[in-house]
């Protein structure tokens, strides 16, 4: 997911003459998420609002698919603009596209140069779409050097977006099995500054405990807006691959297949009801706000060296780990 404001907010508040290493990696070639920056931020983040919001507004006009008008370029300039007022030193990414920083794939192993280099590495749920995730997130723990921090966010209600659905209760368990303490659990609302909704906890009496037990009252009327929200005005998918003929598509590697289009008798409702209320919801629900939208963040301090090789992680959730002493 692209990095919230949030991402700078929590690195401004941490103590620079603690961290030895200024030098940050992002896991995955990530767009911002803010439109702009307000005001009562400047003081906090050290920056020019109004230089930087005339920078946010031309990427506005750029094409985030690709980098052939400079969108990539600028974004990343941005972020370096950002991080730099912080008191960092370095920005650079690392992904399997042709404009990052470091060409990697998170299902292999890193190369050995990468390793401890960085200060902090922002994981915006980059780890989330390989399919060999405690590797993914291993090579993100092997990036970050001794006393560094990774910064860890992830969508957690998203149907079908990431191949392996990462719990925090998993993402605590592998972290702190390798040389990780937690600074921050949290579930924050997908606004400006990522306020909080709820501390997470490790609950393990039962085998499930649901997103929506960690709201109050309002922030659970939030999320049922949200929720409508996202059925009405959400993104479509319309092109789809029928799971029965998915084995004779896979075997050609996705090439040359006829896209089946979705047929919904109740598309029209759905316009009829958006070209009336899209210019109401607009300010909670677009692309960098959608009011009752939850994301889980998490702050891991790397404490000490550690083997990946000589670690056990648990074997399953934490209710049956605890429950027969796995």
């Amino acid at each position: 997911m692209a990095y919230p404001l949030k991402v700078f907010l929590e690195l401004a508040k941490l103590d620079q003459k603690l961290i030895k290493n200024k030098n940050v990696i992002g896991v995955g070639s990530h767009n911002i998420d803010f439109n702009k920056i307000s005001k009562k931020y400047e003081k906090i983040l050290n920056i020019d609002c109004n230089l930087i919001n005339r920078k946010i507004k031309k990427l506005l006009t750029l094409n985030s698919k690709s980098n052939d008008d400079g969108y990539y370029t600028l974004n990343k300039e941005i972020i370096r603009y950002l991080l730099t007022q912080i008191g960092f030193k370095t920005y650079e990414d690392a992904d399997i596209n042709d404009f990052s920083d470091y060409k990697v794939n998170l299902n292999e192993n890193i190369p050995e140069n990468l390793k401890n280099k960085f200060g902090i590495v922002i994981n915006s749920g980059t780890s989330n779409y390989a399919t060999n995730i405690i590797r993914a997130y291993e090579n993100s723990m092997k990036l970050c050097d001794i006393d560094g921090y990774v910064v860890n966010f992830c969508e957690p209600i998203n149907f079908n977006r990431f191949p392996l659905g990462a719990s925090p209760n998993f993402l605590i368990d592998i972290f702190c099995s390798n040389g990780f303490k937690v600074n921050k659990a949290q579930l924050i609302n997908n606004d400006e500054s990522g306020s909080l909704v709820s501390d997470l906890k490790m609950f393990y009496d039962h085998k499930e405990f649901y997103l929506i037990q960690y709201f109050g009252f309002f922030q659970f009327l939030k999320h049922i807006f949200y929720e409508f929200c996202t059925f009405f005005f959400g993104r479509k998918n319309i092109n789809y691959i029928d799971p029965l003929d998915y084995h004779k598509i896979k075997d050609k590697s996705f090439k040359n297949f006829s896209k089946k289009i979705l047929i919904n008798n109740t598309f029209g409702i759905k316009n009829f009801l958006k070209k009336i209320f899209t210019k109401l919801i607009r300010p909670f629900y677009n692309k960098h706000n959608k009011s009752g939208r939850v994301i889980v963040y998490l702050l891991f301090q790397k404490i000490e060296m550690s083997d990946t090789a000589q670690k056990r992680y648990n074997e399953s959730s934490l209710h049956y780990e605890v429950q027969y002493n796995l």
